[in-house]
């Protein structure tokens, strides 16, 4: 398919190898109306103004990122504070009980004696020599995609570098951590998901509802708009709302008006 000029690049490749894919993963209905519709272009133009280079790419697909999600849940019943707040609460008990329960039982131990270390040298015995001196180093692949036959699997890495030493990183890091005495036992675990759980439940109740009722007139516009103004906020110190309803417009594959925006923002502190 032809894009114009001022078509995002990072978007259009996205938009060809989803077309040539086996399995799709994004919406290409909604890539080409962002990419095609004549008011877009002034819309990339404005977002092109307010992003410093190098970024541009990465901000774009944010973007797209953002309004791809904002469209996936607009108009869906968000869930009441008070139930995820009830939620939360519940994992905490859940969690000071289970605590309470192992405290001081025969169940209530460190990883080191869930690993002692006869079991740790049997698979560290185990371990391929090459993998044992950089496993999971994160370093680019080597750009001839001949690799030579001694390249090893690094995770989601092939790399013929040298790597850290593999005792400070890695899976023998870890494993050694696990060694330590001062390790956290099951019920002290337990306890800290409760705290933890407790602090979630609090930040739901002070959580903004951005659609307390999916059932009101245009919801799906509302929630759209008001979610895509959040992130231009937090992203330019400003709503944008022109360049917002271009967006809403090919997002929505339908016609919204500036006037529209402001009506959907008022009263809203994003």
């Amino acid at each position: 398919m032809k894009f114009p000029d001022w078509a995002p690049e990072v978007l259009v490749e996205l938009y060809e190898r989803e077309a040539t894919a086996r399995f799709t993963l994004h919406d290409l209905d909604l890539l080409k109306r962002l990419l095609t519709r004549l008011y877009m272009q002034t819309a990339w133009k404005e977002i092109a103004k307010r992003t410093k280079p190098p970024h541009e790419k990465d901000q774009i697909y944010r973007i797209y990122t953002c309004v791809r999600w904002a469209i996936k849940d607009a108009g869906q019943p968000q869930e009441r504070r008070q139930v995820k707040a009830d939620s939360y609460s519940a994992i905490a008990k859940a969690a000071r009980d289970f605590a309470r329960t192992v405290e001081n039982s025969p169940c209530d131990m460190t990883p080191f004696q869930y690993f002692p270390p006869p079991a740790i040298d049997q698979l560290i015995e185990r371990l391929r020599p090459e993998l044992a001196e950089g496993a999971f180093c994160l370093l680019n692949p080597p750009a001839d995609p001949h690799l030579p036959r001694d390249t090893v699997w690094y995770g989601t890495h092939l790399t013929e570098w040298p790597c850290p030493p593999f005792w400070d990183s890695g899976l023998l890091g870890f494993l050694n951590a696990m060694l330590m005495m001062s390790d956290p036992t099951m019920s002290q675990l337990a306890d800290a998901l409760a705290v933890r759980a407790d602090q979630l439940a609090k930040d739901a109740m002070m959580e903004k509802v951005i659609l307390p009722n999916p059932n009101i007139r245009n919801a799906a516009r509302l929630y759209f708009i008001r979610r895509l103004a959040g992130f231009f906020r937090s992203q330019y110190g400003g709503y944008l709302r022109r360049t917002l309803a271009n967006f809403a417009s090919a997002a929505l594959d339908e016609v919204v008006t500036v006037e529209q925006v402001n009506d959907a923002l008022r009263h809203w502190d994003a």
